[in-house]
């Protein structure tokens, strides 16, 4: 570089870094796998009553909407008509076998008999079975209830409205079972494993969270190439989280320890290599590729392999070395 043009360049000294990589990737607060339910009815019906709000706390087992379903009406029907058929199936079978043990009756009419039971038994177990699965109630009344402890997140039913099986009424959640959505890209994967620490920036906490990353995605998002990486935060700070709270998140990656340069020291060359330009005495630099991570935020990115601490590097005016070469952000 001519020396007319060195001070048109910034050049600075790597800083070691002790720690290892860290992976930075936008997140948001959610509920655990079963820690939330979206309670729907078994069966066609319209509103009768509502039981909760917005908000509210509810038990396992709490009412939240009760129902008026002519088909749950006939479904009793038919149970209290199975047992009425399997009681008489049943005295039929006993009479039919008292009197072979006295020798007056036929098997073959002993066997009709059994048969019949066993068709009665079958047709009692299957209502019974239906019924069950209507709850709790009489008649065409249905009682559509809490499945899990927790608050109302979501209330869907209105008192007259028509609802079919698989129509969401009410959304409960439990708000102390929660953890942190990392949405991390594909390039940052191999880098997070299980049980690595974790920093969360939230919005609705004045200081960072602690956490750990307790499951990594297997599915990658197809558009953006993200997969979600699961963080439990520590058990002080899960009190202090509200759902759908936006967050930042840092994971403390497993390679090889790694050092922040100012996104203007890295170039990108034929589209897709990323390089530096390393000081080799005043006034001569070298090209060198390197591997790039994550930012760190907007004005630094993470370098795992290239680079190595108290080398100098150009971090200001690199396109002036090499006019080829394209600006990383």
């Amino acid at each position: 570089m001519p020396a007319a043009s060195l001070p048109y360049l910034t050049v600075e000294t790597i800083a070691a870094n002790d720690g290892r990589a860290a992976v930075h990737a936008p997140g948001k607060v959610g509920f655990r796998d079963g820690a939330v339910a979206s309670v729907g009815p078994p069966t066609v019906g319209r509103v009768a009553l509502v039981h909760v709000q917005v908000g509210d706390r509810v038990a396992a087992g709490d009412a939240l909407v009760t129902l008026s379903s002519p088909s749950a009406s006939k479904v009793r029907a038919e149970l209290a008509r199975a047992a009425a058929m399997m009681t008489a199936a049943a005295d039929h079978l006993r009479r039919q076998t008292e009197m072979m043990s006295r020798g007056i009756g036929l098997e073959v009419e002993r066997v009709e008999a059994k048969a019949k039971y066993d068709q009665a038994t079958a047709e009692l177990t299957r209502a019974t079975e239906a019924a069950r699965f209507l709850g709790e109630g009489e008649g065409d009344t249905v009682v559509v209830r809490a499945p899990l402890a927790g608050t109302v997140l979501q209330r869907n039913a209105t008192v007259g409205a028509s609802v079919e099986q698989g129509t969401p009424l009410v959304e409960v959640g439990d708000p102390n079972d929660l953890w942190i959505v990392a949405e991390v890209y594909e390039g940052d994967l191999a880098t997070v494993q299980v049980g690595a620490p974790a920093s969360v920036t939230l919005a609705t906490s004045p200081a960072p969270v602690a956490g750990r990353v307790t499951a990594v995605g297997a599915a990658l998002e197809q558009g953006l190439r993200r997969a979600p990486v699961y963080i439990a935060v520590d058990a002080g700070a899960a009190a202090t989280l509200l759902p759908n709270t936006y967050a930042r998140v840092a994971i403390m990656g497993n390679g090889a320890p790694a050092v922040t340069v100012p996104v203007g020291a890295v170039l990108i060359a034929g589209g897709r290599r990323s390089i530096v330009y390393v000081e080799q005495a005043e006034g001569t630099f070298a090209r060198r590729e390197v591997v790039v991570g994550s930012a760190t935020d907007g004005d630094h990115v993470q370098v795992s392999a290239g680079l190595t601490p108290g080398e100098r590097i150009v971090t200001h005016g690199a396109l002036l070395l090499d006019r080829t070469a394209e600006q990383l952000l």
